[in-house]
């Protein structure tokens, strides 16, 4: 396995304010590792516990086989022009996941693909710190529906304003885990690793981030899509043959006013072959701001901030919902959560819910036994049942 599993728990452990985590997204060809599925998209989200994005990074990725699954990511062979493989864009990868927890909805599938795109390559890449956040809503939320999209709704207030794309997943990953942790009915903390040494891989800088489109409607201008790529802070020069094609389609596009969703794709198609960022993208929208002035050009610039926000006070005026009767009065414990939840899913790590903290067995010892009285009863109950019979027989 690539990932050391660890938890959030109210036991006590290392406040996760303090932490960096990286929420990880994948897009793959097909459900199953085993019968050659692959890596298409990976998007990663660089936040502190307190919800303030320090860094983004996504790419397409390159299967090296027929894509599948394309009905739910929309990720077609004309994507794949100029992307590059996984062995191109592993050590970045890497560093991006370095020196943070890893978070993922559901982090031991994605642990599958990863462990066998590395294994592909020959690189040992393991004990990487890693939190499932479906375990851990489980753990401490009491709702209806462990669904991404729904968890995110009830959480942060917001629908994914895209499906399947490996970035707006991420970012919206990201929120959750800062809801999480701010609005905890108690402190919650970190129990697990908090760093591991990774293999020293080269980091080649290629990538081919794909921006979030509508499936219908339209833009409003074309500035909207550069919102949707990565803002990395070490942002990789564009591709010259790219940006040249990007450069007129922005053009054409920003003249006409709106963005149909067609265009839309096409022209975030242009920029994953440009290997677009925010920060990149931006500089071609300023540039041909004097062209078509009432539409083109975004300001310069990515603060980071924080991705939490506070009851009521939800990004571009959504009303982040109260989460008070969301959490349960208490956590699951390690052996209810594998009693409630492994035969849904059936493939949990051993170490996916780590040993309870000292002050969880503490808990745990001054509840009485009733297993011993238990036991007693049913004994009782038996020696009662034999002597009605012998008392029938010999009558």
């Amino acid at each position: 396995m690539v990932f050391h599993y660890g938890r959030l728990t109210r036991d006590g452990g290392t406040d996760p304010r303090t932490l960096v985590f990286a929420c990880l997204a994948v897009q793959t060809t097909g459900l199953d590792v085993t019968w050659g599925a692959r890596l298409c998209e990976v998007a990663v989200v660089r936040m502190r516990g307190d919800g303030t994005v320090l860094d983004e990074y996504a790419t397409l990725v390159n299967p090296g086989t027929p894509l599948g699954n394309t009905e739910l990511h929309g990720i077609t062979d004309a994507w794949m022009a100029g992307v590059p493989g996984f062995e191109q864009i592993a050590g970045d990868l890497v560093r991006y996941l370095n020196d943070a927890v890893v978070v993922g909805y559901d982090l031991p599938a994605i642990d599958k693909f990863l462990a066998a795109e590395f294994d592909l390559l020959g690189i040992p890449v393991t004990g990487l710190p890693g939190l499932c956040a479906l375990q851990t809503c489980r753990t401490h939320l009491e709702h209806a529906d462990y669904r991404f999209d729904s968890l995110c709704r009830a959480l942060t207030g917001q629908w994914p304003i895209a499906e399947r794309y490996a970035l707006e997943d991420a970012r919206l990953l990201a929120a959750m885990v800062a809801r999480l942790v701010d609005t905890a009915p108690e402190p919650l903390g970190w129990e697990g690793p908090v760093s591991a040494v990774p293999p020293m891989l080269a980091c080649g800088g290629d990538i081919a981030p794909r921006a979030a489109t509508p499936r219908r409607g339209t833009l409003d201008h074309v500035d909207l899509l550069v919102d949707r790529l990565p803002a990395m802070q070490d942002a990789p020069p564009p591709r010259a043959d790219g940006l040249a094609n990007y450069r007129m389609a922005v053009e054409r596009y920003a003249a006409q006013g709106t963005v149909t969703a067609e265009d839309a794709e096409h022209l975030a198609m242009l920029a994953a072959r440009a290997g677009l960022t925010q920060h990149t993208a931006r500089e071609v929208h300023q540039e041909l701001r004097h062209l078509v002035p009432q539409h083109a050009g975004a300001a310069a610039g990515i603060p980071a901030s924080p991705v939490a926000a506070s009851p009521g006070s939800g990004p571009s005026g959504i009303t982040v919902p109260e989460t008070r009767d969301l959490w349960r009065l208490r956590e699951l414990t390690p052996e209810e959560y594998r009693a409630r939840y492994t035969d849904l899913h059936g493939d949990i790590p051993e170490d996916l819910v780590i040993e309870a903290s000292e002050a969880a067995v503490r808990k745990k010892e001054a509840k009485p036994r009733r297993g011993t009285a238990t036991a007693l009863f049913v004994a009782v109950l038996v020696v009662l049942a034999v002597v009605w019979q012998v008392m029938v027989w010999s009558v």
